[in-house]
């Protein structure tokens, strides 16, 4: 969505927020972080909430169509190794970004 996050991914709160966004995106499955947290803490796996649910946002970013992953910047510069050195996000349309002494 469209908003912003006030609270720290670290407390209630901001877990809080987090769990909203994910459940309003049509490809999360109601609960499934709660029971990725069971199963995790079954296995033995010390796995932070808010580590869980970064990778929860990170998989339903990539499972965005095409028309709705943007990019930082919009035309990013390559490594050595060839990798676009950028951040990927889910919207319909991209951020308008002003950068500092550029036009965009």
């Amino acid at each position: 969505g469209d908003t912003d996050l006030d609270h720290s991914k670290k407390t209630a709160q901001g877990v809080e927020e987090r769990v909203a966004l994910l459940e309003s995106s049509s490809e999360y499955e109601d609960g499934t972080w709660r029971r990725l947290a069971r199963e995790l803490a079954a296995e033995g796996h010390d796995t932070g909430l808010d580590d869980l649910l970064d990778a929860l946002a990170l998989a339903v970013t990539a499972g965005a169509s095409a028309d709705e992953r943007q990019t930082l910047p919009a035309d990013p510069p390559a490594d050595d190794e060839g990798l676009p050195m950028q951040m990927v996000y889910r919207r319909a349309e991209p951020f308008e970004v002003a950068y500092p002494g550029g036009d965009g």
